[in-house]
């Protein structure tokens, strides 16, 4: 090694020159003793897992117990007359029954099954299928859904000749008639 001032060789690794004493820069830094990372620990790990799949589990749980197609589901019945009850099953699968009891001129009881198919579509869209006997649909509605049918049932049928459907608690109202949750 040379001294960068004065030209004259020196020994390998000095700060100064002891020709002339200059600064030959600054003393060389030994590398510092490569520091362990601390990672997460295998129970630190488990622990936070354990917490972030229950934190999704119970948001699946809230989203499917208060989805509309959930609540939708069993038995609601509507009082038409003293005479007359329509008993709606709504099963899952999207398949359904419709019950209505009556008593005929005679004062027998009697009972008219008839069976559909139902989904709640996207923006909660209510469509029901009436089929008939062989299974083929021959009658289909679309219901718009809409809150304000549980304070005032009657609104349903003054807008626009359109459908519509809520449900409150364990009231179901479709275009104003209210069925109870059995």
């Amino acid at each position: 090694m040379f001294c960068t001032s004065c030209g004259k060789q020196i020994p390998d690794g000095s700060v100064f020159c002891p020709e002339c004493g200059a600064s030959l820069g600054p003393a060389p830094v030994a590398p510092a003793a490569p520091v362990a990372k601390k990672g997460l620990n295998k129970k630190t790990i488990i622990i936070i897992a354990a917490v972030a799949l229950a934190l999704i589990v119970g948001l699946i749980l809230i989203l499917v117990l208060t989805s509309t197609k959930h609540r939708i589901k069993g038995t609601w019945v509507r009082k038409v007359s003293d005479n007359v009850t329509v008993t709606y099953v709504f099963k899952a699968g999207g398949k359904g029954e419709m019950k209505r009891s009556y008593e005929d001129y005679d004062g027998d009881k009697k009972v008219d099954t008839t069976d559909f198919k139902w989904e709640v579509k996207s923006k909660n869209k209510l469509v029901i299928k009436v089929l008939d006997d062989d299974g083929d649909v021959m009658y289909k509605q679309n219901f718009k859904y809409n809150k304000k049918l549980a304070k005032d049932p009657d609104k349903a049928d003054e807008d626009d000749n359109n459908s519509y459907w809520c449900i409150d608690g364990k009231k179901l109202y479709i275009n104003g008639d209210k069925l109870t949750k059995k």
